[in-house]
Parts: structure tokens; C-alpha cells; sequence
């Protein structure tokens, strides 16, 4: 995990109500919370050749 994005998480963590125990990441968040960083750290591009 890269450091921005270890830092919103620890953020969100910190300023959100989340059940007790251990999670993981997409357990306690929605993907439209997580859509700001992760379009900051990720991201795809993908290519499609037409074969003959």
C-alpha cells in the first residue's frame, strides 16, 4: 500500500464510526469513497487489437 493512500484510509479510519474487529479495506468503504485516491494510485488502460 503506497503512502497516500495509507494516508486516506488512516484518515477516513480516524474521522468515521466503524464496527470493532479487523477488516479489510473494502469491508468498512464503498467504492465512491475510495474512488478520489484510488484514481490518484491506480490506474488501467487497456488495449484492444483486432485480430485479421
Amino acid at each position: 500500500m503506497s503512502f497516500a493512500r495509507a494516508r486516506s484510509v488512516a484518515k477516513a479510519l480516524y474521522s468515521q464510526a466503524f464496527p470493532h474487529g479487523v477488516h479489510h479495506i473494502e469491508q468498512l468503504f464503498k467504492l465512491e469513497q475510495m474512488q478520489d485516491w484510488l484514481e490518484q494510485e491506480a490506474s488501467l488502460c487497456i488495449t484492444v487489437k483486432k485480430s485479421r
